[in-house]
């Protein structure tokens, strides 16, 4: 039969190892949510150039529209002109 002192060292071993096991893995799911934040971070960023690139293109499209509308008003303001000039 064990003896008294080999039962305390068998017990405080396998607890040693249970908390060497939870805190293994506690390790492993820290280090798995440090990686899914880093994926959310760069996403982020991955969507937010993205937004900055859709808005400049816009901004462009925009631009090209008031052109386009500034030239057909001065059209019609020269095509105005000339019926009155006759």
């Amino acid at each position: 039969k064990e003896s008294e002192k080999k039962v305390l060292a068998r017990i405080r071993s396998e607890l040693r190892d249970e908390r060497v096991h939870k805190l293994t893995q506690r390790l492993e799911e820290a280090e798995n949510m440090r990686r899914v934040v880093e994926q959310n971070e760069r996403n982020l960023a991955i969507a937010a150039e993205i937004r900055h690139q859709r808005f400049l293109e816009g901004q462009k499209v925009g631009i090209e529209y008031k052109k386009i509308l500034d030239k057909q008003e001065r059209e019609r303001e020269d095509r105005l002109a000339s019926t009155y000039s006759r």
